[in-house]
């Protein structure tokens, strides 16, 4: 859950800025450091991925789905509940609160960078960005040590004309694959 959810992350909207994802991630950490105090949380691995899960399906074009371990399909925008359900039955109501601070956690984050608090929620349209919109672009030294490019935004972290949710083709071993390229001799 944790690879699915930040890979739908770096490949949607935050495509071509992985230093802003994990500057942001690393304050997304410290709150959730805070929140889940009250529980007495030694691992904060559940709320981290309920906090990642929360910001990918804020993020996510409507109507995304996904599947839950591979036994069902899902509307993306339900998978931070099913999370704290998860959290429930495996660690009980403390289990149960570490998701909610996680799922807490991405809620704030999304509206502090990506839009701002009362606005609508519609990805076509452009929408404000959050009140700490700006902080959330990492700085200098993280992208020269990441060796990345300053990328133009529109707010939360897409670049200016991209598009969140944007498919992706993947060409596996079909005809006309790296095979058929003059990478033949790599492919074997």
């Amino acid at each position: 859950m944790l690879y699915r959810s930040s890979d739908t992350l770096e490949s949607g909207p935050y495509l071509y800025r992985s230093c802003d994802l994990a500057w942001q991630t690393f304050f997304a950490c410290i709150g959730i450091l805070g929140a889940t105090r009250p529980f007495k949380a030694e691992i904060h691995l559940d709320a981290l991925i309920a906090c990642l899960a929360s910001l990918a399906s804020l993020t996510a074009p409507p109507g995304s789905t996904t599947s839950f371990m591979g036994f069902f399909t899902l509307p993306l925008s339900t998978l931070p509940y099913l999370l704290i359900f998860v959290g429930l039955l495996t660690g009980g109501p403390s289990g149960a609160g570490i998701a909610v601070a996680g799922v807490v956690v991405g809620f704030v984050w999304f509206h502090l960078i990506w839009k701002g608090f009362g606005e609508k929620s519609t990805f076509g349209n452009t929408h404000a960005p959050g009140a700490l919109a700006e902080y959330g672009r990492a700085p200098g030294w993280l992208r020269d040590l990441f060796g990345e490019r300053r990328q133009p935004t529109n707010g939360g972290g897409l670049k200016k004309g991209g598009n969140i949710g944007r498919a992706v083709k993947l060409n596996v071993g079909a005809a006309g694959g790296c095979c058929k390229s003059s990478a033949a001799a790599l492919c074997g």
